[in-house]
């Protein structure tokens, strides 16, 4: 069952649902009154629905991104992934392209809803990629992108290995020395069978395991994409991302052509809660207990305010 985040006083929360193609995704609609502007609030990677959680690590992430966007006065869209939550669907079958279908045709539902009034694409780690795709194509007059990559995705995955290797507990170090192996190894190791899969493989060492999505993202090269965004941009990212690169906020602010705003508090991690000892994946369960920062929400709020400023 899907969380539904609490509504700021003065806004309405309902269940929509979202048709892309063939299939219906199931969303929350959170709207104050009088809106000025609307916000299409893309989730994170892996079996998450609409507010980022998986069934085991609840992290809330976008459904304080989109708790933040109505407080300051946006209405705001958010849907479970094919297959999560409520929405129709087989998360296995679905890759990256199904995923941008279903962002875009979200973008069109928003749209309808909120005809004339400005857009923003706000998304966080994989919805990011997609964010920035359809502001790349001129689709929303803005876009927020949360721990989004700024190189090809298997670099991103390397530099994750070499990350983890140095957040990694003792006692999983000394195991791995036993074994003879170490996390740059395993990557590239897991790496390669992922690569050897076909998309009509299944299984990858006796878990499921949606090939098509690999496929996909192991070729996936934001850049090209981020060097035709011409709309407003705020990047954000985590000093003690250990998923994401935080020195790409730089870069982005590079590759974009629009105007631009990066943050990377020094403290956050992936899940945007401060982790100053740097524990990475490994400090989630305990950090997923504090809401979402203020050193994210905070940038957000003031930066669509003056990205919209005069649109409405």
């Amino acid at each position: 069952m899907t969380r539904r985040a609490l509504a700021p006083p003065g806004t309405s929360v309902d269940d929509v649902q979202v048709r892309s193609g063939s299939l219906q995704l199931a969303g929350t609609y959170l709207a104050p009154a009088g809106p000025v502007g609307g916000a299409l609030v893309l989730a994170a990677s892996g079996r998450v629905d609409r507010n980022s959680d998986l069934s085991r690590l609840r992290t809330g992430v976008t459904a304080a991104l989109a708790t933040t966007l109505a407080r300051a006065g946006l209405a705001t869209l958010r849907y479970d992934k094919r297959g999560t939550g409520n929405s129709e669907g087989d998360y296995f079958e679905a890759g990256m392209t199904e995923n941008a279908e279903d962002a875009w045709a979200a973008r069109d539902w928003l749209a309808r809803r909120l005809e004339g009034l400005p857009l923003v694409a706000v998304g966080y780690s994989e919805g990011a990629l997609y964010a920035a795709d359809l502001a790349a194509e001129g689709a929303v007059d803005a876009c927020a992108l949360f721990c989004c990559p700024a190189r090809p995705v298997a670099d991103v995955l390397a530099w994750q290995a070499d990350k983890l290797s140095q957040v990694l507990p003792r006692r999983a170090r000394l195991l791995m020395a036993l074994a003879r192996t170490s996390p740059a190894q395993q990557h590239q190791e897991r790496m390669a069978e992922l690569r050897s899969l076909e998309e009509q493989d299944r299984r990858l060492r006796g878990a499921r395991v949606n090939t098509r999505w690999w496929r996909q993202f192991l070729e996936h090269d934001p850049v090209p994409i981020l060097n035709r965004v011409a709309v407003p941009v705020l990047a954000l990212t985590g000093g003690m991302d250990t998923q994401v690169p935080p020195e790409d906020v730089a870069t982005i602010g590079r590759l974009v052509r629009g105007p631009f705003q990066g943050a990377v508090p020094p403290t956050l991690n992936h899940i945007l809660r401060s982790d100053p000892t740097g524990r990475g994946p490994f400090g989630y369960r305990r950090s997923a207990r504090r809401p979402v920062s203020d050193e994210a929400t905070g940038p957000l709020r003031d930066w669509v305010r003056q990205a919209l400023a005069g649109r409405a």
